[in-house]
């Protein structure tokens, strides 16, 4: 029976506990188990059992260490013994020992636990004599097959080597991994920001307009409530931009050229500033995030 098919057993076996009468014969049969049994006492049941067929089987040339090992292997592998889960593989493996398969009335199952109760103390002694039994059967082949054991070691040495190159061709698929996802979530944002550009790139020209317009006012016009809602319109529109896109226009009067950002289309004499400070700007220029998406246009001062 493998893992697989023992775990859906468990589960049948769990649905029987649901009837009270059922889970009250097993709570008292597993109550029992756990009074006649403790770490101590399964331990001495090994260690006595380990001891007797040692000397059955007197295998010779047994490795340094070797009994001591499997030994301490046995005496823990009794903890499992002590987990319910293990006790309940107990029962099903009984059952299905027995009678092949689950009965299908409740009594016939409340039959069987009593009957384990009874039995209890030998299937213990039996199981371990088992495990134990089995292990000096494995002792007696492997004895004197000290060149076997040397290819068995280095076939485990080539394994680890294996294993090792494995594992660092998994790094680097890992790796890999990473980069293609970095470049391709870098690729999906360039996209996005092609995409946001072209919108861009027919929104522009209207704020430029919007803007020039600001600056060819008449007094009366600069204080008229149209043009002011206008103004309001344009100062959001472009607060919203800058806020989600990283949208903001280029600096441009009163700094220095900086051919990152400007473009200068006209140079005008003046001693009054220094050379190369922006004097005007002819077009407005703008940027989403750190990239460039229109330069500014700019008169720049040069001097004589």
């Amino acid at each position: 029976m493998d893992i697989n098919e023992a775990n859906k057993k468990l589960e049948e076996f769990n649905k029987f506990l649901k009837n009270e009468k059922i889970k009250e014969v097993y709570d008292k049969l597993y109550k029992d188990y756990k009074n006649q049994y403790n770490k101590d006492s399964l331990e001495k049941i090994v260690k006595k059992k380990f001891d007797s067929l040692k000397k059955q089987y007197k295998i010779e040339n047994v490795p340094d260490g070797l009994y001591d090992d499997i030994e301490h292997y046995v005496i823990q592998y009794t903890d499992n013994l002590l987990k319910e889960e293990s006790f309940q593989h107990y029962i099903i493996f009984s059952i299905l020992n027995e009678l092949k398969e689950f009965p299908k009335e409740d009594k016939l199952i409340i039959k069987f636990l009593k009957k384990l109760n009874k039995r209890l103390p030998e299937d213990v002694e039996h199981f371990v004599h088992t495990i134990v039994d089995s292990i000096f059967r494995n002792i007696q082949k492997q004895a004197n097959k000290d060149e076997e054991l040397k290819q068995k070691n280095a076939e485990l040495e080539k394994y680890k080597t294996l294993a090792l190159e494995y594992n660092n061709q998994l790094k680097i698929l890992r790796q890999d991994y990473t980069n293609l996802k970095n470049r391709i979530n870098k690729e999906k944002e360039n996209y996005k920001k092609e995409a946001l550009i072209d919108v861009l790139d027919v929104f522009i020209p209207f704020l430029d307009q919007l803007s020039n317009s600001f600056n060819h006012l008449s007094e009366e016009e600069e204080n008229s409530e149209f043009v002011k809602g206008i103004k309001m319109i344009y100062n959001q529109i472009m607060l919203e931009l800058a806020d989600k896109f990283e949208f903001k226009k280029i600096k441009t009067v009163g700094e220095k050229f900086d051919h990152n950002f400007h473009e200068a289309v006209l140079t005008e004499v003046n001693n009054d500033v220094e050379e190369n400070i922006v004097l005007q700007e002819i077009s407005g220029g703008y940027m989403l995030g750190d990239r460039v998406v229109r330069y500014a246009k700019v008169k720049i001062s040069k001097k004589e």
